[in-house]
């Protein structure tokens, strides 16, 4: 996989450079969101987390986030989780460009999150380990929503209705097939799919 030097705007902020920030890094990258808008949203999550024995300390965006936080962070974004790795399975994907969907990802790794775009690892380094690395899985933006289908103005109706009715006055449609036709052009209207009646 190619790999090309991106802080995702860290050094626009901050000086230091051995920091843990892997996760503000990617997903400023991946979603193009300004890095500091990024680092802010991560701390002011970790304000909700709880504590307890097994997790003493809180995300941060500076030195690493939970697994927790990071699913709210991106959900609250729009972005989807797609696991590639199940326990028990073994490793099915990797840092490979012909392993990952194109478009811009929040890719997990061990102890580590990377963005990709396009097939491209964006990083301070190369996290890829000659695409080797298995990929837990990866955060992407969600799928378009389909356009509605474009309803039909009310002149184009009238019109529409009116070489309909010109039709079946000119007896070249029966009394069904008017109706038919003044239904669907009632659906057409309305945006609303059109089924024929069957008998």
């Amino acid at each position: 996989m190619e790999w090309v030097y991106d802080d995702g705007g860290r050094s626009g902020y901050y000086r230091a450079e051995s920091v843990g920030d892997c996760v503000c890094r990617a997903v400023a990258i991946a979603t193009g969101k300004d890095y500091k808008e990024v680092y802010d949203d991560i701390n002011e999550l970790a304000k909700s987390e709880r504590t307890g024995k097994r997790k003493r300390g809180t995300s941060s965006a500076r030195d690493g986030v939970y697994k927790d936080t990071i699913r709210k962070l991106m959900a609250g974004y729009g972005w989807e989780w797609v696991p590639t790795m199940q326990v028990g399975q073994g490793c099915r994907v990797h840092m490979r460009a012909d392993e990952l969907p194109s478009g811009p990802l929040v890719v997990s790794l061990s102890k580590h999150c990377t963005a990709v775009l396009d097939g491209v690892c964006h990083d301070t380094y190369d996290p890829s380990r000659g695409g080797g690395r298995c990929v837990y899985g990866y955060f992407r933006p969600p799928h378009p929503k389909p356009k509605p289908a474009p309803t039909m103005g009310h002149i184009e109706f009238v019109e529409a209705l009116g070489a309909v009715r010109e039709d079946f006055e000119a007896g070249l449609m029966s009394e069904r097939e008017f109706g038919q036709q003044c239904e669907r052009l009632a659906h057409e209207r309305s945006g609303r799919p059109y089924r024929k009646e069957r008998r």
